[in-house]
């Protein structure tokens, strides 16, 4: 079988973005960020190929605010592992255009409730967290922060 990266040992480890560039499920989804392309993309390598340059750009935006929500955490500065459980980001399987389009996920971050999570967002960043549990939460990005000059999915 052949890889695409040298640092690739197996398919599930690299993907095809819509420019051509190969990457690996482990770079940050943007520049020092816990978040990897593998927290966003499915298992599944078939769905992966759907990847459009719209999803793309809008999943490396609602990455970079989630970043810098992050970055405004106390506990930030001392982690030495990713503090992140995200169980579902970009899913083209599903009707919903936040789910399908990128524009949403659901996560926890290690140590924190939902509640504190809600509470801890910097008026300035335009993320929207919503309660689904006592730790997880769905993040979002106003439909205004969506790339509209590109191709839609």
């Amino acid at each position: 079988m052949i890889m695409h990266l040298s640092s690739s040992s197996k398919p599930s480890h690299e993907f095809k973005t819509p420019d051509g560039e190969w990457y690996c499920i482990f770079r940050a989804v943007v520049y020092d960020s816990w978040l990897t392309w593998q927290h966003v993309l499915p298992e599944d390598l078939e769905l992966r190929e759907q990847l459009d340059a719209r999803s793309f750009e809008t999943i490396k935006i609602l990455g970079k605010r989630l970043h810098s929500f992050h970055h405004s955490l106390p506990d930030y500065k001392t982690l030495d592992s990713c503090p992140f459980k995200v169980p579902c980001w970009w899913d083209p399987t599903r009707e919903e255009e936040e789910w399908n389009s990128g524009r949403t996920c659901l996560l926890s971050v290690n140590d924190y409730s939902s509640e504190e999570l809600i509470a801890a967002v910097p008026k300035r960043n335009p993320l929207r967290l919503k309660a689904v549990s006592e730790n997880f939460v769905e993040a979002s990005l106003p439909l205004k922060f969506i790339p509209q000059d590109l191709e839609a999915p």
